[in-house]
């Protein structure tokens, strides 16, 4: 199914995204009609299926997100690139919930992790790699672009403690980076409660195909 521009201009407003020079599908257009210089990562993907397009740009993440990889490939309508002068360009994953369209954000992948990340007990890089950040593009729920990962302060000696690096509606996913280990925590913040997570990506897996439960099927 190839969806109307205006669909997508509209996801596009709704999220603050102006200037819009061009929206190319991946899955209905052929590279060559892409106008500039493809992403690197790009060049070896070619028209085809949904399923196999998610499949080559999610291979170096399936094993640690198996779930998430599932649901998009049995619900993402449509993923593009969107050229913007009001931001690099990104891939856009749509999808559509009782016939209201809405798009994840999947930025170029990234080489270097922020310093602040590259120590952590989990090694971040796998994912980044892939795209920096995935999350749903109005709400920002989902895994953050690295430039956006924010450091919480002690509030008794403003002292760096928690690296965000995920989120949810008010509930946070992050380091504990005042500690040797760096471990991860989920902040409860309705409930008042902060909970150490055993199995980082199968938590954030859980959480990210979670988002997507309720998305009709393509």
């Amino acid at each position: 199914m190839r969806l109307d521009n205006q669909i997508i201009e509209e996801i596009l407003y709704d999220s603050g995204i102006e200037a819009v020079t061009q929206i190319h599908s991946i899955v209905h257009s052929s590279a060559v009609e892409y106008r500039g210089e493809l992403p690197r990562y790009l060049e070896g993907i070619h028209q085809q299926n949904p399923d196999q397009i998610i499949d080559q740009l999610w291979w170096k993440v399936r094993k640690i997100l198996p779930l998430t990889i599932q649901s998009i490939k049995a619900k993402v309508l449509d993923v593009l690139i969107v050229d913007s002068f009001s931001t690099d360009a990104f891939l856009l994953y749509v999808f559509v919930e009782d016939d209201v369209y809405f798009g994840f954000r999947g930025n170029l992948p990234i080489k270097i992790m922020p310093s602040v990340a590259i120590d952590l007990s989990v090694d971040l890089s796998i994912f980044y790699s892939v795209h920096n950040g995935w999350y749903e593009i109005e709400s920002n729920d989902g895994l953050l672009q690295a430039e956006r990962f924010d450091v919480f302060r002690d509030p008794e000696n403003n002292k760096p403690n928690f690296l965000k690096v995920f989120q949810k509606g008010v509930n946070t996913v992050g380091f504990d980076i005042d500690s040797t280990k760096k471990e991860p925590y989920v902040l409860w913040v309705e409930d008042d409660d902060v909970e150490e997570i055993i199995d980082f990506w199968k938590f954030i897996d859980e959480w990210l195909s979670t988002m997507l439960e309720d998305v009709d099927n393509r």
